[in-house]
């Protein structure tokens, strides 16, 4: 996102046995650093590029696209700048809070640590959000609570002892 008109990415290379660097940002600019941090002045989409090379002179090349957008610090739309999402555990019941500016249509999914829904998804609407789930049959562990629409998804983690 833009900030005062420029918006700092860091790059993350993740490549093993690496030698060389060989970043372009879409935008016209380079970079021959490991990890570079690079300044989008502009917003728009852009294709960032990292060609590695080995010791042994073998490379490879990793492309990802980057959307950069002028309209929010947040990443999140501006009718989301607003909202307040929260959860709350007590006695094995997690109740999920949330208050939008205006009335929204969220899916509400509960996932154990490894991944696997542990209760079946459910939708709940408002401009006021309040929903309670039973984990108290469930084992012991801890518990994502994943809300969302097609704009934003948000995780909370439920410890459930």
């Amino acid at each position: 996102q833009l900030s005062s008109g420029a918006a700092d990415v860091i790059m993350n290379n993740i490549s093993i046995n690496s030698t060389e660097f060989s970043w372009n940002f879409g935008d016209g600019t380079t970079s021959n650093a490991e990890n570079p941090i690079h300044t989008y002045v502009t917003s728009g989409h852009f294709t960032v590029s990292l060609t590695t090379e080995n010791e042994n002179g073998c490379s490879d090349t990793y492309t990802k696209d980057v959307v950069v957008l002028e309209e929010s610090l947040t990443g999140i739309s501006d009718e989301y700048d607003e909202y307040t999402l929260s959860t709350q555990l007590i006695d094995g019941q997690v109740t999920l809070s949330g208050l939008f500016p205006e009335s929204k249509t969220l899916k509400v999914k509960v996932f154990n640590i490894v991944g696997q829904e542990s209760i079946p998804a459910v939708q709940v609407s408002g401009k006021t959000i309040s929903h309670t789930f039973d984990i108290s049959g469930l084992s012991k562990g801890i518990y994502l609570v994943s809300v969302s629409d097609n704009t934003f998804t948000e995780v909370f983690k439920v410890i459930h002892r």
